[in-house]
Order: C-alpha cells, then structure tokens, then sequence
C-alpha cells in the first residue's frame, strides 16, 4: 500500500538522512546546496562502497568553499555529478521505491534555523514521475555539458 506523508522541520532532515542510508542500488541527490554536509560524506562514501550508483544534481562550484569540498568528495568516490545554476529543487529519490521533496537543504546548520516542509512518498507513479523529471534534467544538463565543451 502506497503511503504519503507530510513532514516539517527536524523530522524533515531524519527523514532525509535516513532515506539516503538506506539506499541499496541507486540513490539520486537533487540539491542546489552542498554545504555544511559533512554529517552525510562517509555515510554517501559508504553506499558507493557497497556499489549503490549516486547521481547528484546540484549548482556548480561557487564561492563556498563548503559546496567546493562536497563536489570534489563525490568527484573522488565516483558520484555521478550534474551542475547547472538554475538547480532549485530539493529531491530525494532512493532505489526507485521513495520520494521526499522538501525546501530543506541537507545541512544540519539548516535544519536548526529553518521551518521546512516536505513530502515523502513510496507512491510507484509518483516515485516514477519524479525519476522521468531527474532523468530529464540530467539529460538537459549533461546536453548543455557538451555543447559547452563543443564551443
């Protein structure tokens, strides 16, 4: 049975957390903001180790250096990464089977500042629906990767 639900604040970033640990084949991060992540860095090293595929979209480098430090890191572990400045969305797709969008960074410092909202689900259509628009976005994204490279 396909369950949705509403989740705020604190339990927002468990939920978050607690969704990418669980990953066993393919995890797909879509965060504009990487910094202050340092809480998931060996948790995401540990799912490449045991072979789960992570895709990550996400803004290129700026001047954080934070945001820098987590891009180089899933660089080195073998992460998919997909940068484009108009990454907005916060997405968490795990092994095809759940969903969470929300308006929370993953960062801890965030998560103690911020009143977020979000939706989990494991609803297959919807799950489905978010991973044509992930699929979507990589595309375009890896598209304009190559167009630029081209010039």
């Amino acid at each position: 049975m396909s369950k949705n639900r509403f989740i705020t604040d604190s339990e927002l970033f468990y939920a978050s957390v607690d969704l990418i640990i669980a990953a066993k084949k393919t995890l797909v991060l879509i965060q504009p903001n990487l910094s202050n992540i340092e809480h998931l860095l060996e948790k995401i090293n540990q799912l490449r180790i045991n072979g789960v595929e992570v895709y990550i979209v996400t803004r290129p480098e700026d001047k954080d250096s934070s945001h820098r430090k987590a891009l180089a890191f899933f660089e080195k572990i073998g992460c998919k990464i997909f940068t484009d400045p108009l990454v907005n969305g916060h997405v968490i797709i795990r092994d095809q089977d759940e969903l969470l969008t929300s308006s929370a960074d993953l960062s801890k410092t965030a998560n103690d500042r911020f009143f977020d909202i979000g939706i989990y689900s494991n609803d297959k259509a919807l799950v489905n629906k978010a991973l044509e628009y992930a699929e979507k976005l990589i595309r375009i994204i890896d598209k304009k990767r190559k167009t630029a490279s081209t010039s």
